[in-house]
């Protein structure tokens, strides 16, 4: 299992639950909060690569943080 921290003074938490419903058939996922921080919970990777999917789905969280959702 990995995890994925995203502040949420510069993330917002609407746009990485976005993210993680659109990635839910590469992954399995679980979200929660601590402090000032989200964290991403990513489990039973169906991709090859795995840092190549982590780097993905960061930048997708991004691309989410754009869009209004």
């Amino acid at each position: 299992m990995s995890n994925v921290k995203y502040d949420k003074r510069i993330y917002k938490l609407k746009a990485v639950k976005a993210a993680v419903k659109d990635y839910k058939e590469f992954a399995d996922f679980q979200i929660s909060t601590s402090g000032n921080e989200i964290i991403v919970d990513i489990a039973n990777i169906d991709y090859e690569a795995e840092d190549v999917f982590l780097d993905e789905f960061g930048n997708y969280v991004i691309h989410k943080m754009g869009m209004k959702i």
